[in-house]
């Protein structure tokens, strides 16, 4: 089944309440109106995933490529028991390749949001984009035609207030202050979360997509490549 307007309420509902009973006892809603959506959106957007990337880890179950309903709190004044967002994202396994971009999907009673690239980027990581950036390269040039070409996602504005590549164009400022890297599109608008093609208009975006997961993935394995030569030096 789709996602529909209960599976906002109960989540809303859920974190309102922040109640363990009301979550145990509500346990089959959960399943119903935000599990089963999300595990048939994962399986329907498998084949896209896999022919963008075929070492992207594309699995229907929590602790994969679905998100916990629970929050963890040990490290955060917030001590809410539930979160009122849930997403799915696909990745390479960290273990294997390091820190490479993903792509997501999230929804809440707020927006819903997609697209691909990092929660959180390394200094090494920014550095690497950076190189690409100003020496031009090809993974750099087509990312940026394939930004500037399309309206539906924006490299979400993490930059410096202050640049601090003065000496380049503004439009490669843009991208060299950049403190992320994570290319976003956004709606408040419910048509899209609940239409029965959700996972085919996301397979669109995200093959979209593809050129800046391509540079992403590029700095990425500069990183994995250097600290290998590093770790060889020793």
């Amino acid at each position: 089944m789709p996602f529909c307007e209960e599976s906002l309420d109960f989540l809303f509902l859920n974190r309102l309440t922040d109640s363990k009973t009301f979550f145990n006892d509500n346990r089959s809603e959960y399943e119903r109106l935000v599990l089963q959506p999300l595990r048939q959106l994962v399986t329907d957007i498998e084949p896209a995933i896999h022919e963008i990337d075929p070492f992207l880890v594309c699995e229907p179950k929590v602790g994969k490529s679905i998100s916990r309903i629970f929050r963890d709190t040990r490290f955060t004044h917030d001590k809410h028991i539930f979160r009122d967002v849930m997403w799915c994202t696909f990745y390479r396994d960290r273990k294997l390749f390091g820190s490479m971009p993903a792509f997501f999907f999230e929804f809440s009673p707020r927006c819903t949001r997609w697209g691909c690239g990092y929660y959180q980027c390394g200094t090494d990581l920014l550095e690497a984009m950076r190189d690409l950036i100003k020496a031009d390269d090809k993974a750099y040039l087509k990312a940026k035609k394939t930004l500037d070409n399309q309206s539906v996602f924006e490299l979400q504005d993490t930059a410096y207030k202050r640049t601090r590549h003065p000496d380049y164009p503004a439009e490669k400022q843009k991208w060299l202050d950049q403190r992320n890297f994570c290319f976003l599109a956004s709606t408040t608008d419910t048509d899209m979360l609940f239409a029965d093609d959700l996972a085919a208009q996301l397979a669109e975006n995200f093959r979209a997509m593809l050129p800046m997961y391509q540079l992403m993935q590029k700095a990425a394995s500069r990183v994995v490549d250097a600290s290998a030569a590093n770790i060889a030096c020793r």
